[in-house]
């Protein structure tokens, strides 16, 4: 597992979930979503210390200024519909074998300007993909 320490600078909350942009350092900010809300949980406040956890595979690597990265399943597709929340925005994507949604922060979806229309290119770490008898 990896930990980094950090203070929380924001929360945003709608309805029981909550985007939190926590410093990690004068130059890095990193955002977690939550399913909580500062009335329920007493971490989260501006200024509360916490740890940071997430899991070695959960790190895609890319190199910089290079389309290269560490995940090997990519789709390519264009997007055909995003709707907005407050924290979480959908994405359906339509590729040649049909359509694959996703879930992604709003306030990323808004700074990569995705709409109807737009390219997209799909990344799915290998360890996320689930296998059922069909």
């Amino acid at each position: 597992m990896n930990k980094l320490k950090g203070h929380i600078s924001s929360v945003v909350s709608h309805g029981n979930l909550s985007r939190v942009v926590v410093s990690v350092s004068e130059n890095l900010d990193l955002q977690a979503v939550v399913i909580d809300k500062p009335g329920t949980a007493d971490y989260l406040n501006e200024g509360s210390a916490v740890n940071l956890i997430f899991k070695e595979t959960e790190v895609i690597l890319c190199q910089a200024g290079s389309p290269l990265m560490s995940v090997a399943n990519r789709i390519s597709g264009v997007v055909s519909q995003v709707q907005e929340g407050k924290i979480l925005s959908r994405i359906d994507v339509q590729w040649d074998g049909g359509s694959i949604s996703a879930i992604a922060d709003t306030k990323a979806i808004e700074a990569m300007s995705l709409e109807k229309g737009i390219d997209l290119l799909m990344v799915i770490p290998f360890n996320q993909i689930m296998l059922q008898p069909a």
